[in-house]
């Protein structure tokens, strides 16, 4: 299964729908999934939407579990915080 960080972004949501199109059901690990099924309803509905947060190792374990493969598109976020 593959992981996309960073789908509700231009990178990582075009990873995400290019996923989908060559048939694959990707888990997509966003910060609001409300903010994606707005943004892009035919991909939250063709994917597998977990909410998680870089900044809280703890909502990454569960998002991770399973995963074989991890895309991560990031600007470079303040981990710090």
């Amino acid at each position: 299964m593959i992981l996309v960080l960073g789908a509700t972004g231009t990178i990582g949501g075009e990873v995400a729908r290019q996923l989908v199109a060559a048939g694959h059901r990707p888990r997509l690990l966003v910060r609001d999934p409300a903010k994606l099924r707005a943004q892009d309803p035919a991909l939250a509905d063709a994917a597998d939407v977990v909410a998680g947060d870089l900044a809280d190792p703890a909502s990454l374990a569960p998002a991770m579990a399973g995963a074989d493969h991890l895309f991560l598109a990031s600007a470079g976020a303040d981990l710090a915080r």
